[in-house]
């Protein structure tokens, strides 16, 4: 790497640590910090549990022993038990080897903890068992809308005739193990008589959970009594929807007297019953219990809420938390604190996410100063690498062009001694030609015809295509001595 581009990666390494090193940096680790000075950015820790019992809500009589009864433990002499719950607050509860629970109630769910302490061999031991009791219920309820006719709108008057007509019902239901809950009324004027007539819209809830639903039914978790409390819920339903029909087709006609003395009617005109299977405010459907009973609906565990439209425990969204099970609303953080996760379960999930403004210079000196930074190192790089790119190239053209030159040489010289070989050549050949005939014909003259036998009519024998003949004009000019002598 090149100089500039080592003396912009150190520069670049010493502003970020003098920045770093400064005060107003620190919040980096103020950001996972709660006010007790703990570090809680993290996940919560999801401790194994001995045993996940499910209750359901009213039960009349439960019971949570201590020693899990598939558990292969001893337990010595003189044992004594110290049960605790921990539900966002914790509770010392007293009880013996087994813990009773009575009309089980959804604030009762969460983690409770068995203590035993026991003698053994003259040495004192204490076992911990855990249990997470959660509660849930079957899904089961009744809608009812009624409409009635009245002469008159006033909200106090409406009111009023809801609050008795509530009472009426509910002393009807609850003889049935069922309980009536109010919903929502409204009011509003008929299309006949718009300025004379009202209609006066009523909407109940029937949820078969009443005292004593579940009298006939023994409650556990079980093929059993799953069967039985499916049973308890729908023979509840049944005989409050069939209680208040007749109630109403007897009383079409109700009658309430004002504070002057007048009275106001309200004539039923309409009533109607519609089965409902949605889960419960706070209450959804977990993997857990759903496989066993696909209509149960299981309480929301800490860090989730739910309402009745959704059907499922939804995580409570960053900057609150829920500490108990069933929550319909999670609480917001203090301060407009915001939480690292969502689903957080205490307050101490709560962070403070604001920097302080003596810290600010610093966190905007950061962010102002480390982008020109990287883009100049990387500029630097790139002008590296092509200068790095230009010289290799640069080179391999040198070595290129000088293997060429070389090579070039030798053949230049190769065609000029051929060349000067091929002008020799003919220039010795006709001096030895030359030669060769100035000798053959002094040696032929002093020879007549009668000396050669084969040469008949005393002619020469034409000469031989192979004998060499002297060019004209590149004879020796010793030959031409010779033959004038």
């Amino acid at each position: 790497m090149s100089m500039s581009g080592r003396g912009v990666g150190v520069a670049l390494g010493v502003i970020i640590v003098f920045l770093w090193e400064r005060p107003g940096c620190a919040f980096f680790l103020d950001l996972y910090k709660s006010d007790n000075e703990t570090f809680s950015g993290q996940a919560p820790i999801e401790e194994k549990e001995t045993e996940l019992i499910f209750v359901h809500i009213g039960a009349k009589e439960f019971t949570v022993p201590c020693k899990p009864e598939k558990t292969d433990v001893v337990i010595g002499m003189n044992p004594t038990y110290n049960w605790n719950l921990e539900n966002g607050e914790n509770l010392t509860l007293h009880s013996g080897a087994s813990l009773i629970l009575h009309e089980f109630r959804a604030e009762e769910s969460g983690r409770y903890t068995c203590s035993v302490s026991f003698t053994e061999e003259d040495q004192l031991h204490t076992m911990t068992f855990s249990h997470t009791v959660v509660g849930y219920h079957i899904r089961g309820e009744l809608q009812v809308l009624l409409i009635f006719q009245s002469n008159s709108c006033d909200k106090s008057l409406a009111r009023e005739f809801v609050r008795s007509l509530h009472t009426q019902l509910s002393q009807l239901v609850s003889h049935l193990h069922c309980e009536l809950v109010s919903g929502s009324t409204t009011c509003f004027p008929t299309v006949e008589k718009p300025l004379d007539e009202f209609n006066l819209q009523v909407e109940l809830k029937v949820t078969p959970f009443g005292k004593d639903w579940d009298k006939s039914c023994y409650p556990q978790i079980d093929s059993m009594a799953l069967e039985c409390y499916h049973s308890a819920v729908q023979k509840n339903l049944q005989e409050a929807k069939e209680a208040m029909t007749e109630f109403m087709e007897k009383n079409k006609n109700f009658s309430l007297e004002t504070s002057n003395g007048s009275h106001v009617s309200f004539v039923n005109t309409f009533f109607n019953f519609l089965e409902d299977a949605k889960c419960q405010d706070g209450y959804g459907q977990t993997q857990e219990l759903q496989s066993r009973c696909p209509d149960c609906c299981t309480l929301c565990p800490p860090g989730t809420y739910s309402v009745a439209t959704s059907g499922s425990c939804v995580l409570c969204p960053i900057g609150s938390y829920s500490l108990h099970y069933g929550t319909v609303l999670c609480i917001s953080c203090d301060n407009n604190w915001l939480t690292s996760h969502p689903g957080a379960r205490t307050s101490a999930d709560c962070l403070n996410m604001r920097v302080p403004p003596s810290r600010r210079f610093s966190v905007l000196m950061i962010a102002f100063a480390v982008p020109p930074l990287g883009c100049l190192c990387l500029i630097v790089i790139c002008c590296y690498c092509f200068r790095r790119r230009w010289q290799k190239r640069r080179s391999s053209a040198k070595v290129d062009g000088q293997t060429k030159v070389q090579e070039e040489v030798p053949t230049s010289t190769t065609v000029d001694e051929q060349t000067k070989v091929q002008e020799e050549a003919p220039a010795s050949a006709n001096d030895t030609a030359l030669v060769a005939t100035e000798e053959h014909r002094s040696v032929a003259l002093p020879f007549s015809s009668s000396e050669h036998p084969n040469n008949e009519g005393g002619m020469s024998p034409p000469p031989s295509k192979l004998q060499p003949r002297a060019l004209p004009g590149l004879a020796n000019p010793g030959a031409r001595g010779l033959l004038s002598s």
